[in-house]
């Protein structure tokens, strides 16, 4: 088994060095290759911890087998109905290997998340790793940034005004005005996840059930970011896109309509592009999108207006004007534009290396854990818990558009 898994990992690294090898002469990767690199490398970790967790059930399998052979060799029963002379002894059908296996797995940490003796801060990267296909945020390529324990901010710095340059002769003085910057203050907000089971079902499962909750708790919390990232405000949470000053706003129409081409997004898109900034990616609800790849190239036309293609890593890949997209169904379509009541949507367009996601890494301990049935010790459960602190950073507000009023019908 550790054959085939070292085999898998060999295949994976090659697939990643391939889009290294691909990249131009800077070594500079593209959205999607940065994309398909970055998942590649969480597939590369996840094996490696496969692996490492792999060797260690069978070093523990064969200490199990040798307590059982010195049980027997001791006269110590191990299984049918156990000792009758009123001595402790195991019964059932259980034997010596299976109870002590079944101490470690209950024990275990998520398997795909991180366990032993990784530091907080390679848990706090890795589970980020995980949390970034579950969020379309996330996905994007918006910029991370991890501030260590003793922090509770991370202060963006922000260019208000550019040095004037100006042309000077020989010997003259240069400019030195016209610069102007502040600090534009982030503070991560705490979103967590707390789930109790039963210690039976922790020890028993097969696989563990460890594993599927906690990919669920994930789950919900890149979704969380999601809700919250598209959003003006979020109760307790970090301020989002939709709370930005002095970014682009491009109307549907006055009172919302529906999209019959792509000129308000081509307009969004070239505001951004006007500001400075560098190429966009594109975020929008699902059902918009479907509704995009059903309008027509031309009237009487079956040819679509919009399709995917295949990508980098063989995936589907979405792009709009040539630039790419990625769904998020956090995107509310309740919105309201004008009279149009609470019924239109919006597509978002910013430049990601200009939006941060700002994270707190934890000192102490694993963000993903569960406590081992002490907590909660006098009840047989065992408790599993996801924490992550985030904030969300907009410094350029001219490098984000939006388009509004979209409706659906």
């Amino acid at each position: 088994m550790l054959e085939a898994m070292t085999e898998k990992r060999n295949v994976i690294w090659n697939r990643a060095k391939s889009i290294l090898d691909a990249a131009d002469g800077r070594g500079t990767l593209s959205t999607e290759q940065r994309a398909a690199y970055d998942a590649m490398i969480v597939d590369l970790d996840a094996t490696d911890l496969e692996i490492r967790l792999t060797a260690e059930r069978e070093t523990r399998s064969e200490k199990a087998d040798a307590l059982r052979s010195d049980a027997v060799a001791r006269g110590i029963p191990l299984g049918g109905q156990g000792a009758q002379n009123g001595s402790m002894a195991l019964t059932g059908e259980h034997r010596h290997g299976e109870w002590v296996a079944s101490e470690f797995r209950a024990g275990e940490l998520l398997s795909t998340i991180g366990s032993g003796g990784l530091t907080p801060s390679q848990r706090a990267t890795r589970f980020v790793d995980l949390l970034t296909p579950a969020t379309a945020f996330l996905s994007s390529g918006v910029q991370r940034v991890y501030i260590p324990d003793g922090y509770d901010s991370y202060d963006l710095p922000v260019i208000n005004t550019d040095h004037a340059a100006a042309w000077a002769a020989e010997g003259t003085d240069m400019s030195t005005t016209g610069f102007t910057g502040s600090l534009l203050p982030v503070v991560p907000k705490k979103i967590a996840a707390l789930a109790y089971l039963s210690d039976e079902l922790v020890g028993d499962s097969s696989p563990s059930v460890l594993n599927e909750v906690g990919r669920s708790m994930v789950r919900s919390i890149g979704l969380k970011i999601d809700s919250a990232a598209f959003a003006a405000t979020t109760a307790n949470g970090p301020g989002g896109l939709a709370g930005v000053s002095g970014n682009w706003n491009v109307d549907a129409g006055v009172n919302g309509a529906l999209l019959t081409n792509l000129d308000t997004v081509a307009d969004a898109a070239g505001k951004v592009l006007g500001a400075g900034a560098a190429d966009p990616v594109i975020v929008l609800h699902p059902d918009l999108w479907s509704l995009l790849t059903r309008l027509k190239a031309e009237t009487g036309s079956n040819v679509p207006l919009v399709s995917a293609t295949t990508g980098v890593a063989g995936g589907i890949e979405r792009r709009l004007l040539g630039y790419p997209v990625y769904l998020s169904k956090q995107i509310s379509l309740t919105e309201a534009l004008g009279s149009s009541g609470n019924v239109t949507t919006s597509i978002w367009i910013y430049d990601p290396s200009q939006v941060y996601a700002v994270f707190r890494q934890p000192g102490d301990g694993p963000i993903i854990e569960n406590d081992r049935g002490y907590s909660r010790f006098k009840e047989g459960l065992t408790g599993l818990r996801a924490i992550t602190r985030v904030g969300f950073g907009f410094p350029v507000p001219e490098a984000i558009a939006r388009v509004r009023g979209i409706k659906l019908v």
